[in-house]
């Protein structure tokens, strides 16, 4: 692949990535080997969509496409078929809280309480929410990044907005949200071009800790690394499972764990370099290098 690839995400041992290539091509692809090779998914009603987000919610996954025909695409065998949705518009982001996903579109956010099947216009504030981009998940709150340079939230799935833009200035325009070390990025490329950040203990939701995967794992530990056969993991969070993969993606261990923290005994495995994967709820929390010695 050599394309651009706009949103990865890992769900249930298998990757999946949407790009930007030439009209036939522009789709869902899918990796078992963590990237070593790469499957167009068979499906026209994706040809010609330029895939930015994919989420998982229930059994279903769902592609945002804002590109092509546009709008909001679903499949229920894992991607190997896909089918359309009611949202027809340009699509930027896809975002899951709770039970309930939600869609930025040009025409507003919309959402879902079953799983991508029927959609649903939350309360809009007009002109700024009209042409959502980016959505972020903190807590109980729902973000929403717009072209006219605001950021609104939400803590009742849309029913009500509040301007949360504080320490910004107009046109920043967010294209993307990330967080780590406490804080909120966004990424803008509109006239003030660059990256704000935000604490996010500032935007006052609750019960952040249940979304914020990789926050909760900022306090995480392997010893002794290198090691000659003991790995000792502890985190600040609960750990459901445990993969360890050699440097070719083979998975070579694995373990059940419904704990924040436990060891894994590699002493029948040769020497040399792994890769561990720490998982909970069918997300990977966490990746990193271990060495055998």
């Amino acid at each position: 692949m050599r394309n651009i690839a706009y949103s990865i995400v890992h769900l249930n041992g298998i990757l999946y990535t949407g790009i930007s290539a030439p009209s036939s091509q522009k789709a869902v692809y899918t990796s078992s080997d963590y990237g070593r090779n790469w499957t167009i998914t068979n499906s026209s009603v994706l040809n010609n969509n330029t895939i930015k987000s994919i989420v998982k919610v229930g059994g279903n996954i769902l592609a945002a496409s804002d590109g092509g025909t546009r709008g909001v695409y679903i499949s229920k065998d894992n991607g190997a078929t896909w089918d359309t949705t009611s949202i027809k518009s340009e699509t930027d982001a896809l975002a899951v809280l709770g039970t309930t996903v939600f869609a930025a579109t040009g025409i507003g956010v919309k959402k879902s309480s079953d799983n991508g099947l029927t959609w649903t216009t939350t309360k809009n504030v007009s002109g700024v929410i009209d042409n959502a981009i980016t959505l972020a998940v903190i807590g109980n709150c729902l973000l929403v990044g717009t072209p006219g340079g605001s950021v609104y939230s939400t803590s009742d799935n849309g029913a009500s907005w509040n301007n949360v833009s504080t320490g910004t200035s107009l046109n920043l325009a967010p294209e993307a949200f990330g967080m780590t070390a406490g804080f909120l990025f966004a990424g803008v490329n509109f006239k003030t071009v660059g990256i704000w950040k935000r604490a996010i203990s500032e935007f006052g939701c609750t019960s952040v800790g249940s979304n914020l995967a990789e926050e909760n794992f900022s306090s995480f530990h392997i010893y002794p690394n290198p090691s000659t056969g003991i790995f000792n993991f502890i985190a600040s969070s609960n750990i459901s499972e445990i993969e360890i993969h050699t440097t070719l993606g083979e998975k070579i261990y694995t373990k059940k764990v419904n704990s924040e923290n436990t060891s894994i005994n590699l002493s029948d495995k040769p020497k040399g370099v792994y890769f561990y994967q720490v998982i909970d709820n069918s997300s990977v929390l966490k990746s990193g290098r271990i060495i055998k010695e």
